[in-house]
């Protein structure tokens, strides 16, 4: 599979088909997912864990893979597992499901705390402290979102279910397709339309994680699944509640086909389609994993439908090349920002992902939706094609306006900045702003410290604390505490966003070494321009130094130089006995006289400040002759011939200019 990665990802990373030769153990949740953890100053580490839970406070399952597993201890966690998940009874549910049905809907009951369906007038005991829930509909028997509580833990399987708008889309588009059958993953809503469709023409077979389900679906439209690591829990040989006697891959006693066989005998017929709506927070690696073991499953590739955030288009299509994004804004029942009656500013962010045939899915003109002829596709109502860039650009269902500095179309509010290069927000973090004004690399590393803590150490005991800490806390401070947490995360992205593109790191790190890696190269850039403003220093005393030395030439000398302009020999010159004799060593100056036997120096010096005087190039070669002698010589000078220089039996100091 092409890696996913357009920008490098830090931290922890799965690993696409395994990447290891040890066997998977299970945790609680089923068989564990092979990661890797990337580190700024030793080589990475994979280790296993939990497939379903992307938090280690709901599943603590943590194993490096370089660490042996003894066989006891395999087997300890496979009887783990199998304890969390004891098998259905289906005849029982079956059965049950059928005895509240012939009640009058007065005496029929549901209790959410053992998720069962019973007869008001055989409540045990037991059902005392539970939350029932009394007069249970019809209508409710066949739409069991509508009765079930959903789960809301958004980091294993939080449960949102589609607006009735979207469920009808997808299903006339399924039927447009001529689907008969549809594989619905993680869809209950969808699958609950299906099944209340009276056309005969379409049915469907849902797969979830939920085993709630269980209690109002037979095995041919309901198997328990593991959407990230493709795992049936019902197991090949299981009956009635009672497992065969299999290893870990279910191989057991003959009885039930299992999970797996039933899903697989769904697709052997029919024109099959899949529609998947994974959690958001899952790795777009995992799920096209899992997606490509449906279509291997079913022999080809089907016609599917990914429903994922717009944000993800580029991870979807590298992994899945063939599906493609279209406008679409999907909406849910119970979401506080993704419904149609959500007040928020922006549209639901949620998209489909397809391979449908061009020009896609046609979506409804009754809600604003278009073909644009020029793109050959449905795109939303603010979506106008751009010219320059050929193509309806918008994204998130907002015009988007083009930038002829970027290049491209850019969202509504962004300004270009001269400084980052892009289109930015107004108030965004400029990349050559000194960080340490809005957030300093300690602050920086003292939060990714604390996200980034050690695998071994237990989060619950952080968790435990901040909750004592903030026990008494009203509901303000709570409001409080959210809106400042989104905003310090906003800007720690922000500041790691800038770290990524201007200091030169390794593809994957963690987000701690990442910042440590930063802090070293951050010192190093200090360090070379604490020495290059020395260096300066260093050369402006240099030119302070022979300035001066110029400037003590005198007059005379300045007319001699100013004849080899014009060539006419200057007139002769006595050199006084108090002026002085400069070398090319500072320490043959400080000496106080010349013997007469002393050689020739030179020097060769850039002098701009004859330019200013008598309008030099810059090509100009010019010679100063400075003649000295001890007192007891006589003194003499001579005009130089056609060389329009001056000669001296002493000193000569040769500029350049």
């Amino acid at each position: 599979m092409s890696s996913l990665l357009h920008k490098p990802r830090f931290g922890v990373e799965p690993i696409s088909g395994g990447g290891v030769d040890v066997e998977a153990p299970f945790c609680p949740h089923g068989p564990t997912l092979v990661f890797e953890r990337y580190y700024a100053d030793r080589e990475p580490r994979k280790f296993f864990a939990c497939a379903l839970h992307r938090d280690r406070k709901g599943c603590p399952f943590f194993h490096w893979v370089d660490e042996s597993i003894s066989s006891e201890k395999r087997e300890r966690w496979l009887q783990d597992y199998r304890d969390s998940n004891p098998p259905l009874d289906r005849s029982a549910l079956a059965a049950s499901l059928e005895a509240v049905r012939s009640l009058p809907e007065a005496r029929r009951s549901f209790c959410h705390t053992c998720s069962q369906l019973v007869p008001s007038s055989s409540l045990s005991p037991d059902h005392s402290s539970h939350q029932l829930q009394y007069g249970v509909e019809d209508s409710l028997l066949t739409r069991p979102t509508k009765l079930l509580t959903p789960h809301d833990n958004n980091k294993s399987n939080a449960q949102y279910f589609f607006s009735e708008s979207s469920c009808q889309l997808l299903v006339s588009e399924l039927k447009r397709l001529k689907v008969t059958k549809v594989l619905c993953v993680g869809t209950p809503r969808l699958h609950e339309v299906i099944q209340c469709d009276l056309s005969p023409s379409i049915t469907s077979l849902l797969l979830d994680v939920d085993s709630r389900y269980a209690v109002f679906y037979p095995p041919s439209l309901y198997q328990r699944y593991n959407t990230f690591n493709g795992h049936f829990y019902e197991e090949k040989g299981e009956v009635d509640g009672r497992r065969g006697e299999g290893g870990e891959g279910g191989e057991g006693r003959e009885g039930g086909e299992g999970g797996e066989g039933v899903c697989r005998r769904f697709l052997d017929s029919g024109v099959v389609a899949l529609v998947i709506d994974p959690p958001f927070g899952g790795l777009a690696e995992v799920l096209a994993r899992q997606i490509q073991s449906l279509w291997a499953l079913a022999g080809k590739e089907l016609s599917t439908v990914l429903v994922f955030p717009y944000f993800m288009e580029a991870h979807v299509t590298s992994a899945l090349p063939s599906l493609g994004m279209c406008d679409y804004q999907v909406t849910y029942e119970n979401h506080k920002h993704f419904s149609s009656s959500s007040h928020s500013k922006k549209p639901s962010p949620v998209r489909l992902f397809t391979n449908f045939p061009p020009p896609g899915p046609r979506l409804p003109h009754s809600q604003g939706y278009r073909l644009c002829r020029l793109c050959q596709r449905y795109v939303a109502p603010n979506n106008v094609h751009c010219a320059l860039c050929d193509n309806c650009t918008s994204k998130d269902g907002r015009r988007y306006r083009h930038c002829s500095e970027c290049g491209v179309c850019v969202k509504p509010g962004r300004e270009h900045c001269k400084k980052c290069g892009t289109c930015q927000l107004p108030d965004h973090l400029c990349g050559d702003r000194n960080m340490s004004s809005e957030m300093s690399i300690d602050a920086l590393i003292q939060a990714a410290q604390y996200l980034d803590g050690p695998e071994e150490q237990s989060p619950r005991s952080r968790a435990r604390s901040h909750r004592n800490r903030n026990k008494k806390a009203t509901s303000y401070s709570r409001t409080t505490h959210n809106l400042l947490e989104k905003n310090r995360r906003a800007q720690l992205r922000d500041c790691l966003e800038v770290l990524r593109q201007h200091v030169p790191l390794p593809d994957k790190l963690t987000t701690l070494a990442l910042l440590q890696s930063a802090k070293k190269y951050i010192e190093g850039l200090q360090q070379k321009e604490k020495e290059d403003i020395d260096a300066k220093m260093k050369l402006q005393h240099q030119q302070t130094v022979l300035l001066s030395r110029l400037a003590e030439l005198g007059a005379s000398h300045v007319k001699c130089l100013l004849s080899v302009k014009t060539h006419d020999p200057p007139p002769p010159t006595s050199p006084s006995p108090s002026s002085p004799t400069y070398s090319n060593d500072e320490s043959l100056d400080s000496t106080s006289s010349l013997g007469h036997n002393s050689s020739k120096i030179k020097g060769q010096r850039s002098l701009s400040l004859i330019d200013d005087l008598d309008g030099h190039d810059d090509d100009d070669n010019v010679v100063i002759d400075v003649t000295t002698h001890d007192s007891d010589d006589e003194t003499s000078s001579t005009t130089s011939g056609s060389d329009g220089g001056c000669t001296a039996t002493a000193h000569k100091i040769q500029i350049a200019v």
